[in-house]
């Protein structure tokens, strides 16, 4: 190896004492958010025209995402403080969308509000719409009530049974009520509740959950206030809009506020869910771009803001906080490259600089969707002890908080931007082995990935994943299911099979078409 940035490691590791560890300023600013530093001065180092600036490295710093400040949206803030304090004062509560394009800053302000909110005595409880990926039983509603009762959407089946004898035992939940808990929880009916599920038609059962959402949280919330949030709206079916303006209609009988974001583009809350929802407290917020005076000091933050490139990255940013993020961490890993033009370019960029492996692991990962597990990603590139430790490191995917073997990528763009360069061969492959291993696992998942892998197969595996949703009476994504697999099938015995269960399977008399096939 040759070059500057040998010769300065070279030097920094001369002058530095023993056990001490020194860095340039470049690794100082690409890391400042991690590690705390102190000056050690300019150096004169042989080769370089001018001193080098050197940093001492102290230790880590303890929580640096919580450390990162937090930069612009003053009116939206105060907006949403006041009306935490309203909802503690008055007992009343109300329903917040906040819209705005993808990498404005929804998260970020989200981030904000829950600290705030935190600080002020209230639990919080989050939820995503996630556009694919997300299995069976883990819709915004129920991911609501388990954060509501204590379970984790990771969580399995021995610690969500426990969840529901605490919420029985304790009185959030009345006995009565344990067949939809059951439902809620995605726990099989015990045999003395099946016949009673079973008689049940779907409008019943659905309000019957809804019920019970709004009982715990009306329990809950005496015990203290609470913040809902339930993030990326514009993914959401209908099912999940119905149930979210039933809920926006009973939240002011709570000291609780739900708070919901979705992109502008694909905005689901339109007139007729506006109609449905007529009378209650709904605040919408849109959140533009940031100023320019903002921006640069969100630039400084992560860099030089007085330097010509830092300007540059502002001004192409024009106002995304993603995107100028995206764009300053860029220069920190190379400030001779040219700004790039959109997000896909950066992105490309950065995988482009990974290696061979991390670069199929983050691949993989993308076709898994903006959530995966990692034994699914380990099990798509055949390494069973894979963990993606250097995905982490360069800021491409985050743990989930909740699981060890759970992944989230940073932002939903830059999943879509990493998929988005996949080859169609390498894609299809890649989708075949997320169905063989969603095969025992989830059937909805493995119809979708066999569906995105243009597997001949897709439609049966859809006429099984609607019977599996059709069993459990989840009759809306039962027919949802259908019509996919009547889009794509093209064998007629599958279509009369995925017909029969479309006329039947809405009033749950599914079995009459299961011998079809």
């Amino acid at each position: 190896m040759t070059g500057d940035t040998v010769n300065l490691a070279s030097r920094l590791t001369a002058t530095a004492e023993q056990g001490e560890i020194l860095a340039s300023d470049d690794t100082r600013r690409a890391l400042a958010d991690r590690f705390e530093w102190v000056d050690a001065g300019a150096l004169d180092i042989k080769g370089f025209a001018e001193p080098v600036r050197a940093w001492r490295l102290l230790g880590l710093r303890p929580v640096a995402r919580e450390q990162r400040p937090f930069v612009g949206r003053h009116a939206e803030l105060r907006l949403l403080q006041g009306e935490l304090a309203a909802c503690r004062e008055t007992g009343c509560g109300q329903t917040i969308f906040i819209r705005g394009e993808a990498g404005i800053g929804k998260t970020r302000l989200i981030e904000e509000i829950q600290r705030k909110a935190t600080e002020s005595g209230f639990a919080c409880h989050s939820a995503l719409v996630l556009d694919f990926g997300g299995g069976v039983g883990r819709d915004a509603i129920r991911a609501l009530a388990r954060s509501l009762l204590g379970v984790e959407v990771t969580s399995n089946t021995e610690v969500v049974h426990a969840g529901a004898a605490r919420a029985l035992s304790s009185g959030v939940v009345a006995g009565d009520d344990s067949v939809f808990l059951n439902d809620l929880l995605n726990l099989p009916q015990p045999p003395e509740l099946r016949p009673i599920y079973e008689a049940m038609d779907t409008g019943t059962r659905s309000r019957g959950q809804l019920d019970l959402v709004a009982r715990i949280l009306h329990r809950k919330s005496q015990q203290a206030p609470r913040l809902l949030v339930v993030e990326d709206l514009h993914w959401a079916d209908q099912l999940v809009l119905m149930q979210l303006a039933k809920l926006t209609t009973v939240m002011a009988q709570f000291p609780a506020l739900l708070i919901m974001t979705s992109r502008i583009e694909g905005d689901p809350l339109d007139e007729t869910w506006r109609a449905q929802v007529s009378g209650a407290a709904l605040t919408t917020i849109d959140v533009g771009p940031l100023p320019a005076d903002d921006a640069r000091a969100l630039a400084e933050v992560l860099i030089a803001a007085n330097t010509g490139f830092a300007e540059r990255c502002v001004e192409r940013a024009a106002g995304n906080p993603l995107f100028l993020d995206q764009l300053l961490r860029h220069a920190d890993e190379s400030q001779a490259v040219a700004v790039p033009g959109s997000i896909q370019s950066l992105v490309q960029e950065r995988i482009d600089r990974l290696d061979w492996a991390d670069k199929m692991a983050v691949q993989a990962a993308a076709v898994l969707g903006q959530r995966f597990a990692g034994s699914a990603l380990a099990y798509l590139l055949d390494k069973l002890d894979y963990v993606p430790e250097r995905l982490i490191s360069r800021l491409l995917v985050r743990p989930h908080l909740a699981s060890e073997d759970v992944f989230l990528f940073v932002h939903a763009l830059i999943r879509d931007a990493i998929y988005d360069t996949l080859l169609r061969s390498r894609r299809r492959e890649l989708h075949q082995r997320a169905a063989e291993w969603y095969a025992d696992r989830d059937p909805v998942l493995r119809a979708e990935h066999l569906d995105r892998a243009e597997d001949p197969e897709a439609a049966q595996a859809y006429l099984a994943a609607a019977r599996s949703q059709a069993t459990e009476y989840r009759q809306e994504a039962a027919l949802q299911l259908v019509e996919r697999g009547l889009t794509l099938a093209s064998d007629r015995i599958d279509c009369f099979s995925l017909t029969c269960l479309k006329g039947k399977g809405v009033d749950g008399r599914t079995r009459a078409c299961s011998g079809s096939r």
